[in-house]
């Protein structure tokens, strides 16, 4: 490639890193913060970390007991039933209910192990960083959508990053961390960028299809199908809601459950009752599946008799069977705990990607005000602070708002609005300590925090759970770990940055 052309491409990284580097960072920080939604959820709730052998116990009578127990009034158009799985050995059941207003989810969660009622606290902050990382807590489709462009613009940067990089063997394992900061920042944005390249690639073009997919849905409806509709892109249309339809008793969890077994060999993942309690009711059940990047399979009820109406265990096309793959490739789904925590290490080398092209950027443009003789600008060291406010201070947040959502007292419908404010205002307050103060003793400090943050949450685990809790173990060991490694951090940075 010719010097101009390279310098092209340079430009083009460049500008596309400085205009969404922060919303990058966020976005690939709480992706993979989500990746163990599963086994933090746990960790958060040591109350449901129940064990249970065989198949789970029976919960139609507890189920019932919910559902009677909703006001007279309300309208019950929807139920959504989790079954349990070794990662959360619950069920958890989630009611559409209209009572005179928009339809809110009631939910309850009941034992695999007994099939009593366990207590609800709502929204956990890693369920919130989960959906932070797919919406953005903005309405559907917009969160998403723009997730779906920072995606696409990612695939960009990694793209262009690669084919402007000459002697792509000789930097994959260049790295000078003695020479000077400058030399160290282009040697580690490299190498991290070209060994990683591959998943960074995959990761942007699939959260790209599943962002845009929304915006393409609602786009397509508005120019095909008329104002307001939207275009279905699964594989398998939901069924749809229906306003008429006699009152008769749908079927229960425990019969779907064993419906289930007898049709697929599978235990139903989840399984969504639309028109409850009317003759029209039908039940969709998504069921895991042992194929390669197929995640579900779909098995469809009538929701009075139990009767089969549709069998899809995956997609015949390509197309579906492609788009249904997307899914699975992102959250790294189709494998063990082990490929899950490769997702993470690999997530969080992006994230140091980000942030080491950040500082690139601002220890190139201080050196151009060198050379020309001037000192570098109050938007310049501004832009440098807020860098490690935005960068730093988001997880330490995090890490803080662990704390803050273990401790608080709430009703679960409204978890969710304060674990977000716990986010937002300490995030803020993070960005303003470091604009404050020097950024090489913001950074420290921030640090520092994020270590002893991370020492703490195991001795705050057992102290909420009462005693040791099995399932925490391997969450306590890598929070140990991550300060150990800080600790390392903290004791290797400069005195000063400059």
């Amino acid at each position: 490639m010719s010097k101009q052309k390279r310098e092209r491409l340079f430009s083009l990284h460049s500008l596309l890193g400085l205009c969404v580097a922060f919303i990058l960072y966020v976005v690939c920080f709480s992706g993979t913060y989500a990746v163990f939604t599963a086994s933090l959820t746990r960790w958060e709730n040591p109350e449901i970390s129940v064990q249970y052998e065989g198949a789970p116990a029976s919960i139609d009578a507890e189920y019932e007991a919910f559902i009677d127990s909703l006001p007279d009034t309300a309208k019950i158009p929807m139920v959504i039933t989790y079954y349990p799985t070794p990662d959360m050995p619950f069920y958890k059941v989630q009611a559409l209910v209209s009572a005179g207003g928009p339809p809110k989810p009631t939910i309850a969660q009941f034992s695999a192990a007994n099939g009593e009622r366990l207590e609800a606290r709502g929204t956990s902050l890693s369920q919130w960083m989960a959906y932070f990382h797919t919406d953005l807590w903005l309405p559907y489709p917009l969160g998403r959508s723009l997730i779906g462009i920072s995606g696409l613009l990612l695939l960009l940067m990694v793209i262009s990053g690669l084919y402007m990089n000459n002697k792509l063997v000789k930097r994959s394992f260049l790295w000078r961390p003695d020479k000077s900061l400058k030399l160290l920042l282009l040697d580690s944005h490299n190498m991290l960028g070209l060994w990683g390249f591959l998943f960074h690639g995959v990761i942007a073009f699939s959260g790209a299809v599943l962002g845009l997919g929304a915006l393409s849905g609602v786009i397509f409806g508005a120019l095909v199908l008329g104002p307001g509709e939207h275009a279905h892109l699964e594989p398998l249309e939901m069924p749809q809601l229906e306003s008429h339809g006699e009152m008769v008793p749908s079927i229960t969890p425990d019969r779907v459950l064993q419906i289930s077994k007898s049709v697929s060999g599978e235990i139903p993942a989840l399984g969504i009752l639309v028109n409850n309690g009317k003759d029209n009711a039908v039940v969709r059940i998504y069921y895991e599946v042992e194929k390669p990047l197929v995640s579900y399979g779909v098995l469809d009820l009538n929701g009075v008799t139990g009767e089969v109406i549709a069998h899809n265990p995956t997609p015949q096309s390509i197309i579906p069977r492609l788009y249904i793959s997307v899914r699975p490739l992102h959250t790294g789904a189709f494998g063990g705990v082990w490929l899950k925590i490769l997702y993470g290490v690999l997530g969080a080398i992006l994230c140091l990607i980000i942030l080491s092209g950040i500082l690139m950027w601002l220890e190139r443009t201080s050196a151009t005000l060198a050379k020309v003789g001037k000192a570098s600008s109050i938007s310049f060291m501004f832009m440098e602070k807020l860098s490690v406010g935005v960068c730093v201070g988001f997880p330490v947040a995090t890490l803080l708002s662990i704390y803050v959502d273990q401790m608080m007292v709430v009703e679960a419908a409204r978890r969710a609005y304060w674990v977000g404010v716990s986010v937002f205002t300490i995030w803020g307050f993070a960005a303003l300590y470091a604009c404050a103060l020097k950024t090489h003793t913001s950074l420290r400090a921030l640090l520092g925090i994020a270590c002893i943050a991370l020492f703490g949450l195991p001795i705050l685990n057992l102290v909420g759970a009462g005693g040791f809790v099995s399932a925490s173990l391997i969450p306590n060991a890598v929070f140990i770990s991550l300060a150990g490694i800080l600790v390392f951090v903290i004791r290797k940075l400069p005195k000063t940055l400059a």
